[in-house]
């Protein structure tokens, strides 16, 4: 949510400077588009690759993903496909475009993506058993609890727990 955020004022910042278009603004352009793929590669990259296999149940994970991935490849299709022509045509207008749907990403992300963070598979089921039409209520990382268990055991921690070898001798 924060990155889509950073990437739609990285957007902004682009279309102004592109419209002023002197010096100094070309330099700040370059840097803001840095910024952009560091964000982007950073927080929304990733999503399509790993959020899909965390809420996806496991008899329907695999194509989840695939889903998720293709949906990706698609998008990166268009865009690439309609930035040359868009450019040409909208000049630096195409970057204020590209933020506002950066920016529709924020509220999206928020009301309608559960936060996975700290969840087993079984917990995600639940959150999604009480939802009530697409909007989630789960907005903060899970605490994994188990009888007689620490709230602060790290996911690998309740892990080794749960799987400790017994000892017969």
């Amino acid at each position: 949510m924060s990155s889509a955020a950073a990437c739609s004022l990285c957007m902004v910042i682009i279309a102004a400077m592109l419209a002023v278009d002197n010096l100094a603004s070309q330099w700040v352009f370059v840097a803001f588009c840095f910024l952009f793929f560091d964000v982007f590669s950073l927080g929304i990259l990733p999503v399509s690759w790993m959020y899909a296999s965390e809420i996806m149940p496991l008899r329907t994970r695999n194509k989840g993903v695939a889903l998720g991935v293709g949906s990706h490849w698609l998008s990166n299709f268009v865009v690439v496909y309609v930035t040359p022509t868009a450019i040409d045509n909208l000049g630096y207008r195409l970057y204020i475009i590209w933020a506002v749907l950066n920016a529709v990403f924020v509220p999206i992300t928020y009301f309608f993506y559960p936060e996975t963070a700290r969840r087993s598979l079984e917990d995600l089921d639940e959150v999604f058993h009480h939802e009530r039409f697409g909007i989630t209520k789960v907005r903060s990382p899970g605490t994994r609890t188990r009888e007689g268990g620490d709230a602060r055991r790290t996911d690998v921690e309740v892990f080794e727990h749960e799987h400790k070898e017994v000892d017969m001798t």
